[in-house]
């Protein structure tokens, strides 16, 4: 880990330092494999614009950020080996998905808000939901996490409302 520096990276691979940081946001992320995070612009509109219930639209936003993040990606398996040479490097992949629920709560704030409240805490509360869901699924079937199939989020929020169903 200490031999892979930015440098050296950017120098096998043939791009500038400044071109690295076009694609990953620090060193241990290009190790691991991780992207920054971006919404693109039609899942924003798709968020704002759905008319499927806050729960599914934020599911559905959380795995586009998940996918374009590299997050739960065919990389799994090597991101796993790679952990598990360097275990300091759990913490840098926990912090990117921690960013990641950070990234998503302004998105999903405007669809909580109303007259009375800015909806601040039911985005925080909402995107913390979403995201232990799709962890949830992600842990059952790792085989289709995040995928650009609809039935990976289909199933994980028909999982979690069985569950919240037979808990309530």
């Amino acid at each position: 880990m200490a031999a892979a520096t930015i440098d050296r990276i950017s120098a096998a691979a043939g791009i500038s330092r400044r071109t690295f940081f076009n694609y990953f946001p620090t060193k241990e992320a290009a190790i691991l494999g991780l992207r920054p995070l971006e919404a693109s612009p039609e899942s924003i509109q798709e968020l704002a614009d759905s008319s499927m219930d806050k729960l599914t639209r934020t599911v559905r936003f959380l795995a586009h950020l998940y996918r374009t993040a590299g997050i739960g990606s065919t990389t799994t398996k090597r991101r796993r080996e790679i952990i598990a040479k360097s275990p300091t490097l759990v913490g840098d992949f926990i912090q990117m998905k921690m960013d990641l629920v950070t990234y998503a709560q302004p998105f999903i704030q405007p669809l909580c808000a109303d007259a009375n409240n800015d909806g601040a805490d039911d985005a925080r509360v909402l995107v913390s939901t979403a995201n232990a869901l799709l962890t949830a699924e992600y842990k059952r079937d790792p085989s289709t996490a995040f995928s650009d199939s609809d039935e990976f989020i289909r199933t994980a929020i028909s999982n979690f409302r069985k569950a919240m169903a037979s808990s309530l």
